[in-house]
């Protein structure tokens, strides 16, 4: 494996990630799953409070009577609401970034070099030295890698051009002095 490597950093190792609807459910469930995203928990606990507010008001309107029957369901409904968005958070929230991104596309082209590597997206190019990623992630779609900078990027693994996606997460591995971590969609 050694020597194919090896002859295969001669050729050009890029990847190139597409923001659809698939890498962005990853990516967001991804997000839930990690501990760093303070902004995830936020919007998880607001739902929570929202649909538990929501229930409170309609235990209210139930016992005041008949003629605010209505307002009850509704705000039944509402906290109900509530919970399939947190209960479906990734979804919902890939959707949103969807449709956001369906004016402005974004690709992430990847050129793999010897210390350090590109990242390209639209006009912006940035390097990155392997030595400075701090964590590697990998899930069924993408590889997750993080830099100190506080980076976080999307390597799609249908986008590897030049090695298969094992060989690029043996070379992140080496390269970046780490062992990729798996993680699981299905262990929520």
């Amino acid at each position: 494996m050694e020597n194919e490597l090896t002859q295969r950093e001669e050729q050009t190792i890029t990847a190139r990630t597409d923001y659809d609807f698939p890498t962005l459910l990853d990516l967001k469930r991804v997000e839930v799953q990690t501990t760093g995203s303070k902004r995830v928990k936020y919007y998880r606990m607001l739902f929570l409070v929202v649909a538990a507010f929501c229930a409170a008001l309609a235990v209210v309107f139930f016992i005041e009577g008949a003629e605010t029957f209505g307002q009850a369901v509704v705000y039944l409904l509402l906290g109900g609401l509530m919970l399939v968005l947190r209960a479906f958070y990734p979804e919902v929230s890939a959707w949103r970034t969807k449709r956001m991104l369906k004016r402005h596309p974004v690709t992430d082209v990847y050129d793999f070099r010897e210390d350090e590597f590109d990242l390209t997206r639209g006009m912006d190019v940035a390097t990155y030295p392997y030595e400075e990623c701090n964590s590697l992630l990998e899930t069924e779609l993408a590889f997750y890698l993080f830099h100190n900078r506080g980076r976080g990027m999307v390597i799609a693994k249908r986008g590897v051009q030049g090695c298969t996606p094992e060989e690029l997460k043996a070379l992140l591995e080496e390269r970046c002095g780490l062992t990729a971590r798996w993680m699981d969609h299905k262990s929520k």
